[in-house]
């Protein structure tokens, strides 16, 4: 069964500032529109068999069923809801970046 695919408006947000910085800054308009297409098929790859991906190991995020996706150097977090069909993308960063940090600020939010 497909799942529908829900992407907050700070992921939309996160994801803008990629390929904005990636556009304008690196001044590599077509780099960002091959990771704009990655990321975004990634996620509509969601709605097929969206616990694929690695399960968050740390609580309470495990709980949840976190999970993340990796694209190039980039991590797409998302939570799939079994019972309702529907994947919540919650945030896309760079991988480099401090995962508990972000969850920490993701906690604080919004309580997915």
């Amino acid at each position: 069964m497909r799942y529908s695919v829900s992407v907050t408006e700070e992921a939309k947000r996160d994801l803008r500032s990629i390929i904005n910085y990636i556009a304008f800054k690196l001044k590599s308009p077509m780099a960002a529109q091959n990771l704009l297409d990655e990321i975004e098929e990634q996620i509509e790859g969601l709605a097929q068999f969206p616990e694929r991906f690695q399960l968050y190991e740390l609580e309470p995020w495990h709980s949840r069923n976190l999970r993340m996706v990796s694209v190039k150097n980039f991590v797409i977090l998302y939570i799939p809801d079994i019972e309702t069909k529907v994947v919540n993308v919650y945030r896309i960063f760079y991988g480099k970046r401090d995962i508990a940090a972000i969850l920490s600020d993701l906690s604080k939010r919004q309580q997915p």
